[in-house]
């Protein structure tokens, strides 16, 4: 998330734009799930005062975002001069369901990041008799996007989620789904090559 300006300029306006172009996305895709993650160079923490802070906590409730498991005693970052540290790095959703659980890592000597692993572990299942084993399942194929008729996946795309739709699916039926018209898609549109 944007936090740098040129000397003498504010950072909260951009770091406000970043914010206001997620929320954009988030309410263009509305009907979608999302995810945001990452380096947000602001805390959930109320202890910090901030003006990216605020802008952060405020973002957090207008969106509906939710951290999972509020790990707020965590800390992600560790400036090199070991004197300062925060919770600045997340993984946020708008629905529960999605996220299982979240796992920030501990500091570990060969870590030479000044910020620690933040691990979400997704809560999609797909059920064992949906899996279909192929005769060549230990084959492995590359897709060729360049190949690609982008136009031909794209409406395929648009129509297997058109025919899939259904308002009493969990989060993780929608992603079943979503996979599934993934799929459909590239068999449909795309040439795929021996790797």
């Amino acid at each position: 998330m944007h936090t740098c300006q040129p000397l003498g300029q504010n950072s909260q306006i951009g770091y406000s734009e970043h914010l206001d172009i997620v929320s954009h996305i988030t309410e263009k895709y509305s009907d979608l799930t999302h995810i945001l993650c990452g380096d947000l160079n602001g805390t959930l923490k109320t202890s910090r005062k901030n003006p990216h802070d605020k802008l952060l906590r405020a973002f957090k409730t207008q969106g509906k975002w939710i951290n999972k498991g509020n790990h707020l005693d965590n800390d992600t970052f560790f400036h090199h001069n070991g004197l300062s540290s925060s919770q600045i790095d997340y993984i946020l959703t708008q629905d529960l369901d999605i996220v299982d659980k979240i796992l920030i890592e501990n500091t570990c000597g060969n870590n030479l990041s000044t910020h620690v692993p933040v691990f979400g572990v997704l809560a999609a299942k797909i059920q064992s008799n949906n899996i279909k084993k192929s005769s060549n399942s230990g084959e492995k194929f590359k897709i060729e996007w360049d190949r690609a008729d982008l136009n031909k996946y794209q409406e395929k795309l648009k129509e297997t989620l058109q025919e899939n739709q259904s308002p009493n699916l969990t989060s993780t039926e929608l992603v079943g789904n979503l996979i599934c018209c993934l799929k459909k898609a590239e068999k449909f549109a795309i040439t795929v090559k021996d790797h």
